[in-house]
């Protein structure tokens, strides 16, 4: 055999090679990208099921005391509340409006499936019914804008929106 063939059977080889790796990287590409966006989707879905836990961990609350039940149809008739059913509506919808910033703020950095929209409209769907509840979101929406400043502005807006402030504390 001379040079100029085993030279030749040399350049075939390599570049046979460089086919193969090019073919394999993108074989890794491919599996990595599925893998990464599997991993993704799957964060999301631990996410919204974190979310989920937590409002159904806030509304197990009233299921599962009966006081606190008894205190929300006083306030939702209008009735007077004595100190102690104030502190109990009061620790209530602040434990909401924490909630609500907490899955808000998730939602900012695209750690859920939510919306925004989503979480202003499961707070208010809860706050209309309670007309007390804005006087308790006033008293702390400085705190809760500290922990999400864009939540304060939708709340505040959907509140105006839906003329919620026409009430008493």
């Amino acid at each position: 055999m001379n040079w100029e063939a085993i030279s030749t059977v040399a350049e075939i080889v390599g570049a046979l090679s460089v086919v193969i790796t090019l073919i394999y990287l993108s074989i890794q590409t491919r599996l990595s990208r599925i893998a990464a966006e599997e991993t993704s989707e799957h964060a999301a879905q631990q996410g919204f099921n974190a979310q989920q836990n937590m409002y159904s961990e806030w509304r197990r609350t009233v299921l599962s005391n009966s006081e606190l039940a008894d205190v929300l149809v006083k306030a939702n008739t209008d009735e007077e509340l004595t100190e102690r059913e104030q502190v109990l509506f009061s620790t209530y919808f602040q434990e909401l409006f924490y909630t609500s910033v907490t899955s808000y703020r998730s939602v900012l950095h695209r750690t859920t499936g939510y919306t925004e929209e989503a979480d202003v409209s499961h707070l208010l769907s809860i706050m209309e019914p309670n007309p007390r509840s804005v006087h308790e979101w006033r008293k702390v929406e400085h705190v809760v804008e500290e922990l999400g400043p864009q939540f304060v502005v939708a709340a505040n807006k959907a509140i105006e929106r839906l003329n919620l402030e026409t009430t008493k504390s």
